[in-house]
């Protein structure tokens, strides 16, 4: 075998198995494969690069950690919501504290906050906040400074896609997108969410169960900083979720105070940073989507629709524009709220006509709601940015082995082979990926003793 463990995928989940491994004295020779390059924080304003390179989407991208309960995602019913909020939460946020996050903002909600009473009054859910953010750009540096501690303890392979996955012998073989071949007893698939369906086809192809999460799809929403201001400073990532008059589940996801819009790879995304700092607050309203039979399929569907419309991945629009279906929407130049994403990006356009008529409803009801506890979010000038879609539609199956109950082991049913972290359907963000990292990396080293 070239690998004990071959780990592919270097986003949050990869990482933390690698220093989960070194932790828990694994002496099994470890490789992590990772299909892009170190960037540099410049590298992070091209879109191509925001998803592919060391460290990650979602390391490279805003660097939250949402450590408060309700957040999304599976992993709660895998160990528990007391583990995964409680004594792990503490351990990651200590582990990214090490590696240069020492300056984050940790911002913790008071139980008597006003604002979860008011919401709860119209209907909305308001989820009390334990977030730390650290920023795109200080993200970065912890990448680095793991990237250094692992270097010489696993090997490090850049600019190396695996293509497929196959057991073969006592292990299994990974080929390259160059046709490199590479042998390893243990493999872990860490993908990101743009690599949901890749790890899906692998995962099938070892005969594991795949389950479908559904499909959320909406927009971006960009406001001035002061209509958010009295949420973000009570809970800086605001956790809403609202069921519609139309029978769909609508939420916010990824706040980004001061932040800043961008084209992650066709979609709609934001980000926020330390040190640079914009008017604006964005922050995404996703409508859940259930019993779609091929949901990937469906998402991509959708968020190509604005390149077939437009000729751009994707289109802004103002509220006002938006609310009241003009057919032919423009900015105007003295709009109060000025794009934060470059106009190379976009084109001005009519959502309506790149995402479905239930979700167009639904959004604007959310706003409608929303501007009820953020006077002025729901200002003809504020804008949205259409298409944003997760792409997290596909879970394998996978088990918890809870002998060390503080610690328990993830696997599933194919020994040696692992899949975490976004791509693998089960976590939501930075934090829950690098948690299911560490679990996968302490049931490797156990195994091996």
């Amino acid at each position: 075998m070239d690998f004990n463990t071959a780990i592919v995928g270097s986003g949050p989940c990869g990482l933390f198995t690698a220093l989960s491994l070194v932790e828990n004295g694994y002496k099994g020779k470890t490789a992590i494969f990772e299909q892009g390059k170190i960037r540099s924080l410049s590298d992070l304003e091209i879109p191509a690069l925001v998803e592919v390179g060391f460290g990650g989407a979602g390391a490279a991208s805003d660097g939250k950690l949402n450590l408060s309960r309700g957040q999304g995602g599976s992993l709660d019913s895998l160990i528990g919501e007391d583990l995964l909020h409680g004594s792990l939460a503490e351990l990651i946020l200590k582990k990214y504290v090490f590696f240069g996050g020492g300056n984050g903002d940790r911002v913790r909600t008071a139980k008597d906050n006003g604002l979860i009473l008011k919401a709860k009054q119209e209907g909305m859910r308001l989820i009390p906040s334990d977030i730390v953010h650290f920023g795109t750009d200080i993200c970065k540096s912890i990448i680095e400074n793991i990237y250094h501690s692992l270097n010489g303890r696993a090997s490090i392979l850049l600019n190396s896609r695996i293509e497929q996955v196959v057991q073969e012998g006592k292990g299994f073989a990974l080929t390259t997108a160059k046709n490199e071949k590479y042998y390893a007893n243990n493999v872990v698939l860490a993908g990101g969410r743009g690599q949901n369906s890749w790890v899906a086809e692998q995962c099938r192809n070892m005969g594991i169960e795949i389950r479908s999460n559904g499909v959320d799809l909406g927009v971006r929403v960009e406001a001035k900083n002061d209509a958010l201001a009295e949420l973000v400073n009570g809970f800086y990532e605001s956790k809403i979720k609202y069921h519609t008059s139309n029978g769909l589940e609508v939420r916010t996801f990824c706040m980004c105070p001061s932040g800043f819009v961008i084209n992650d790879n066709g979609k709609v995304n934001g980000h926020s940073y330390k040190h640079r700092k914009s008017g604006n607050t964005n922050v995404a309203l996703l409508v859940a989507l259930n019993g779609i039979k091929e949901p990937d399929g469906y998402l991509r569907e959708w968020t190509s629709k604005p390149m077939e419309e437009y000729g751009s991945p994707l289109v802004l629009e103002t509220y006002g524009a938006f609310k009241n279906g003009l057919p032919n929407p423009t900015l105007p130049s003295n709009n109060e709220v000025r794009p934060t994403l470059p106009e190379q990006h976009m084109r001005i356009g009519d959502i309506h006509k790149v995402l479905p008529p239930q979700i167009c409803e639904s959004i604007v009801e959310f706003i409608e709601k929303i501007a009820v506890i953020a006077p002025g979010f729901n200002a003809d000038s504020t804008l949205l940015y259409g298409n944003e879609g997760k792409y997290y539609a596909l879970r394998a199956d996978m088990t918890a082995d809870k002998s060390d109950a503080k610690m328990p082991g993830l696997r599933t049913i194919v020994p040696g082979f692992y899949a975490g972290g976004d791509g693998s359907g089960w976590t939501r963000g930075l934090y829950q990926s690098s948690v299911m990292g560490w679990l996968i990396g302490a049931d490797i080293a156990r195994r091996a003793k």
